[in-house]
Parts: C-alpha cells; sequence; structure tokens
C-alpha cells in the first residue's frame, strides 16, 4: 500500500501544487464528510462544511509546522 506523508502534502500545498491538493482531498473528504454528516445529519450542509474545511486547508497550508498530524491541525 502507498504511504503518503502528509507534511509533505501540506508543504507542496503551501507552494501551489494542485496535485497535492487533489490527492488530500481525496484521501480525506470522504472523512471530513462523513464526521459532519454524523454530528450534523443534513446532507447537503455536511458537503458544503466539507468543502469549506479543505478550503481553509488551503488557504492556511503555509502556516502548517509540522509539529502535528494534519487531522488534528487547527
Amino acid at each position: 500500500m502507498f504511504m503518503v506523508n502528509e507534511n509533505e502534502l501540506i508543504n507542496k500545498i503551501a507552494k501551489g501544487n494542485r496535485n497535492a491538493f487533489r490527492m488530500l482531498y481525496e484521501l480525506y473528504a470522504s472523512k471530513v464528510y462523513n464526521m459532519v454528516l454524523h454530528r450534523i445529519n443534513y446532507s447537503n450542509l455536511a458537503e458544503d462544511i466539507t468543502q469549506g474545511v479543505f478550503l481553509i486547508i488551503y488557504s492556511k497550508s503555509i502556516q502548517f509546522r509540522g509539529d502535528s498530524k494534519v487531522g488534528t491541525w487547527s
């Protein structure tokens, strides 16, 4: 199985690498969506929130220091 280094992905995203962003989205979008859906039980809003999460990740990727996993980064 292919292992992905999350820190490398975020660093590439911070440098504008769209493929890295796409890979991160493909890896985690369903997990984020399912977590949100479980809490709010409204699919359209869960989709919107999921997209919002990834927009925030993209816009703040330059601030990621790598001190934690991407999933716990805030």
